[in-house]
């Protein structure tokens, strides 16, 4: 699909925007429980958040593509005359089989999560086949050449082989001067894959590297750089449902690769992660979660205080908002002790940059 051309955003500006669910129903004349948002993407160029919505329910919804800015305007992407092409997935799973009493249809899982890298889209998801957990590897623009496999993996919380349950988040990354995959499943193996592999017709065994926390499904994960004390860094960011965000670096992600895949089980509930090292993040009540620039993330972030949902942009490198919290550094008599160096430069300045991001800038000291 070809989207309007747009302008490129002239400055990197953040998102403080409360209450986006209520806005998106008033925008399309409904009650907010007659809206579902399912997903965000930012534009690289105009760094506006285009996402989808479900307008209505059953047989009756409408899917609609929405367009917000910083100032927390919004637009629809009228879809009539646009340019598109497409290609059909073969193989879906029966309409009947769901599960939890039919609660999720397995149609749904059919597509878990798309990327494209250097003229391929990949797409994860859940086939009819003997061995369900199924990864499309398609030429971008569509053609016939669409490769299809079937993909196995260690899962080392459940300690046996797995063929069924489908990759969740996906990226691509090069590790080692070669080309990967790297696919988060649910609760939650790690696992890289060769791109070379993924061929038509081909079963593929992915290599488990690492186990990022039981009880859980990831959500998103996005590959970002961060400025560090010894320069930038690049890093895997991976948002989940049941748990905090975690963050890896690339260059464990490529060690861990080189090493022999996990083989033995994880001993839950006191081994809570496995091989490679894992940082957690406090991005907490994150429902979706896209690179905004070089310096932001922007994401659909449950309020756990109002249930509203907010549209907001974090700091790379910070991964928190200040103003979701009141602490010492917040009352107005606070002075930085002159002898400590750590709160005088980096935390005081750190302050500054936070409270600037979310619009606080007559708060500053």
């Amino acid at each position: 699909m070809i989207l309007e051309d747009v302008k490129p955003a002239s400055e990197s500006q953040a998102f403080n925007i409360d209450e986006l669910d209520l806005r998106i129903a008033s925008f399309l004349g409904v009650s907010v429980d007659q809206i579902t948002v399912n997903d965000l993407v930012v534009h690289p160029r105009s760094s506006e958040a285009y996402i989808g919505v479900t307008r209505g329910h059953g047989k009756q919804a409408i899917p609609v593509i929405l367009v917000v800015n910083q100032a927390g305007e919004i637009r629809p992407v009228e879809l009539d005359g646009i340019k598109y092409s497409e290609i059909t997935l073969n193989n879906l799973p029966d309409v009947g089989v769901s599960f939890w009493h039919k609660k999720i249809s397995a149609r749904t899982l059919v597509i878990t999560d798309i990327e494209y890298a250097d003229g391929e889209i990949y797409v994860a998801g859940l086939s009819n086949a003997e061995f369900a957990s199924t990864l499309y590897r398609i030429s971008y623009p569509f053609n016939s050449n669409a490769k299809t496999s079937s993909i196995e993996i260690y899962h080392a919380v459940h300690n046996q082989n797995e063929t069924r349950a489908p990759i969740r988040t996906l990226s691509v990354v090069n590790l080692n001067d070669q080309p990967h995959l790297l696919a988060a499943y649910t609760c939650t193996p790690l696992v890289t894959i060769p791109i070379d592999e993924l061929q038509d017709g081909a079963h593929v065994r992915g290599k488990t590297i690492g186990e990022l926390g039981y009880g859980n499904t990831p959500i998103d994960m996005l590959k970002f750089s961060a400025f560090e004390a010894d320069g930038v860094e690049d890093y895997i960011l991976v948002s989940n449902k049941t748990r905090s965000s975690v963050i890896l670096k690339l260059k464990d992600i490529a060690e861990s690769n080189l090493k022999e895949g996990l083989s033995t089980p994880v001993q839950v509930p006191y081994q809570v992660t496995a091989g490679v090292p894992v940082s957690s993040a406090p991005l907490a009540g994150v429902m979706h979660i896209d690179n905004q620039d070089k310096q932001f993330f922007l994401a659909i972030r449950r309020n756990l205080d109002t249930g509203r949902l907010d549209l907001l942009s974090f700091r790379k490198g910070f991964y928190f908002r200040l103003s979701d919290f009141i602490n010492e550094y917040d009352f107005a008599d606070y002075a930085y002790p002159e002898n400590d160096p750590f709160q005088q430069n980096f935390l005081r300045q750190a302050h500054k940059i936070l409270k600037t991001d979310e619009g606080y800038q007559d708060l500053i000291k």
